[in-house]
């Protein structure tokens, strides 16, 4: 015998009868059915052979069942037969799929990348079975729009760009995906991505004005601060920082620069009649191994 029964019924569900005859005409055919070994799960009634559960069935933990029935007639001597029963579990969509990263899935993609590139995979399962185990992946609509700016795969789970992103537009995108399985009803789960767009050093420092000019008295004392020199690099962090060197027009060393803030200071006094102005070359550098 095989019998099929779905997991999640109620104890007492009938799963299938057991049915045997005794060609006796005596009331030898009056026949009682017992489980050969005792059962936590399942009961057969002595008198109908009907087996039914004696709990809740979960196939995630046990899928099928292997019993043996033993029938016995109330002759003297008794006679018995036995049979073999397999009960398979069915699978019913009790299980909501779960992604394989707990928590918001960080991801790092470097700006100006072309439209397609592929920023991370994201991967759930689900316990059920067949159909109930499908998964397909689906990006959230947002009052943003970020979704629009990517695509994911609906069977692989494949996160890519649909446009180039700008680092200095914005460095973050926060998308909402939702994992559904193809049971009916379906059975869903949402977690969070969190797509940081890396700057790169496309930009080069440039000075507010090619010329800059200052006056400062003579007889100043070394460390006398000249004027300050600013350039302003359209990048972000390290890409962003800026040191200031000077490269050409610093006769006999007069002046020097801090690199970090761009000031301009003495390292000798000047002396009015024997100079009245200079010319110096400054460089402003970022942080770009390029430059």
């Amino acid at each position: 015998y095989t019998f099929q029964v779905n997991e999640n019924l109620p104890r007492g569900a009938d799963i299938g009868v057991v049915q045997a005859t005794d060609p006796d005409f005596t009331d030898n055919q009056r026949l009682v059915y017992s489980l050969l070994l005792p059962s936590d799960q399942f009961q057969i009634n002595e008198y109908t052979g009907v087996i039914s559960t004696k709990q809740t069935l979960d196939r995630e933990m046990v899928d099928k069942y292997q019993l043996t029935v033993k029938v016995s007639d109330v002759g003297v001597p008794t006679a018995t037969a036995i049979v073999n029963i397999e009960i398979e579990v069915l699978d019913t969509n009790d299980n909501a799929p779960q992604f394989d990263q707990s928590g918001v899935y960080v991801v790092y993609v470097e700006e100006n990348q072309p439209k397609g590139h592929v920023v991370t995979t994201i991967t759930a399962h689900d316990d059920d079975k067949g159909n109930n185990a499908e998964i397909s992946y689906h990006l959230k609509e947002d009052p943003q729009g970020n979704y629009k700016l990517f695509n994911l795969h609906p069977r692989t789970g494949l996160l890519t760009t649909q446009e180039v992103l700008d680092h200095e537009k914005k460095d973050l995108y926060t998308l909402e995906v939702m994992a559904m399985d193809g049971g009916i009803p379906a059975q869903t789960t949402s977690t969070t991505i969190e797509v940081h767009v890396q700057d790169i050093n496309e930009s080069g420092p440039e000075f507010d004005a090619p010329t800059l000019t200052f006056s400062i008295k003579e007889n100043s004392a070394p460390g006398s601060v000249v004027g300050v020199i600013k350039a302003r690099d359209q990048d972000s962090g390290d890409n962003g920082v800026v040191h200031y060197y000077i490269i050409g027009g610093n006769l006999f060393s007069m002046f020097g620069i801090n690199q970090t803030t761009g000031s301009l200071y003495l390292e000798q006094s000047l002396d009015y009649e024997v100079a009245s102005s200079y010319s110096v070359i400054v460089k402003a550098v970022d942080n770009s191994i390029t430059n």
